[in-house]
């Protein structure tokens, strides 16, 4: 639970950080692509806390883009 706000969050969270990006060259499809699977399995494991920091891999939204793909 999410404080007093009734939101359930999963125990664990998925940062985006180090998914894909200018860390590991992953730009692009590639990046895209990888980003997508590893959503994938954190959604399916039960994860539904996401932190998509502006600031992390390619800071143009593309964190956002791919959270919102679902």
């Amino acid at each position: 639970m999410m404080g007093n706000t009734g939101i359930q969050v999963s125990v664990l969270s998925y940062g985006f950080w180090a998914t894909y990006g200018v860390k590991d060259r992953l730009t692009g499809d590639a990046g895209v692509k990888s980003a997508k699977e590893l959503m994938r399995i954190a959604r399916e494991a039960g994860v539904n806390c996401f932190d998509h920091a502006e600031a992390y891999g390619n800071p143009n939204g593309e964190a956002e883009r791919i959270l919102v793909w679902r």
